[in-house]
């Protein structure tokens, strides 16, 4: 009986002093069935360390989406003229918006402007207060299949991207960065014709037709 509890407590002495390597980030090897003992057996045998795990998971569940960058000004403006788009090809719509920003007197901008200003000032005032409660947002990382890791990037143009091509230029001149210009091409081709769509359509079987 005395050489039992001597083997116990000598077990329950290395389990402690593993633990605490463990936490201090030292890397061990348990002389306790020949494999070395991870954090999570250690969460398993600690119902301190497993119910801090277990609340951090919880937390991390727990955490709701953050606030969205609103959209510029232009971008307000091209919302705005969507509505009354009618039977007009997405570059030809694309492009006339973006003269028609261009051509704006600080007047006629005022509006879109100030509503851009107001929609940033909130999200500003949501992201701050987001960031006080959960901390700042982790980055969103995608999710690659191990399929996609091994296929090499296509060099095929799609009917878009031809169309995108064409219009960005002058969208990204007239009207502000990257984003807002990429929206405004976006939008000008969902209110695109499929007819129109098919000549794109056409241009892009013909490049890929020659890789």
């Amino acid at each position: 009986a005395g050489d039992d509890s001597r083997r116990m407590w000598a077990r329950c002495l290395v389990r402690q002093r593993l633990a605490v390597r463990q936490v201090a980030g030292v890397a061990t090897a348990s002389p306790i069935g020949g494999r070395s003992l991870t954090m999570l057996d250690l969460s398993r045998r600690s119902p301190v360390l497993g119910s801090a795990s277990l609340a951090t998971k919880a937390k991390e569940e727990a955490r709701p989406d953050p606030p969205t960058r609103p959209g510029s000004s232009f971008l307000l403006y091209v919302q705005d003229k969507k509505k009354g788009s009618t039977g007009e090809t997405a570059s030809a719509f694309s492009r006339r918006l973006g003269a028609e920003w261009k051509s704006l007197t600080e007047a006629e901008k005022s509006p879109y402007e100030i509503k851009a200003a107001k929609a940033f000032a909130e999200y500003k005032d949501a992201k701050a207060k987001y960031e006080a409660t959960y901390g700042k947002a982790p980055a969103k990382k995608k999710k690659v299949s191990k399929a996609a890791e091994k296929k090499k990037p296509s060099s095929k143009k799609s009917a878009y991207r031809i169309y995108f091509q064409e219009v960005y230029a002058s969208l990204k001149k007239d009207g502000g960065g990257f984003a807002a210009a990429s929206k405004a091409a976006s939008e000008g081709w969902k209110t695109m014709p499929d007819a129109d769509k098919a000549t794109y359509q056409a241009k892009a079987d013909a490049l890929n037709a020659s890789v």
